[in-house]
């Protein structure tokens, strides 16, 4: 037999692992990768080591995001020009 894990999703309010984590799951699917980072860098003592490897990952893909939109502006503008 397998085991069944349940967790809850949504806007939870506290500052345990499984609110952040479902703050973030929330966030990202409205698309707010910043958010989600936000809450699970604030993620606290057993939790925080399998983040860490996450937060590298969108840490990378929020700056390439950025520098995507820099680029966006710059080359919009110099069609202005």
């Amino acid at each position: 037999t397998g085991a069944v894990s349940i967790r809850q999703t949504g806007d939870i309010d506290g500052n345990s692992t499984e609110a952040r984590v479902a703050r973030a799951e929330q966030a990202l699917s409205a698309g707010d990768l910043n958010g989600a980072i936000d809450d699970i860098c604030a993620i606290n003592g057993r939790g925080a080591k399998p983040a860490s490897a996450w937060l590298d990952q969108a840490r990378q893909r929020a700056s390439a995001l950025e520098a995507l939109d820099i680029l966006e502006a710059f080359l919009l503008d110099g069609r202005r020009g």
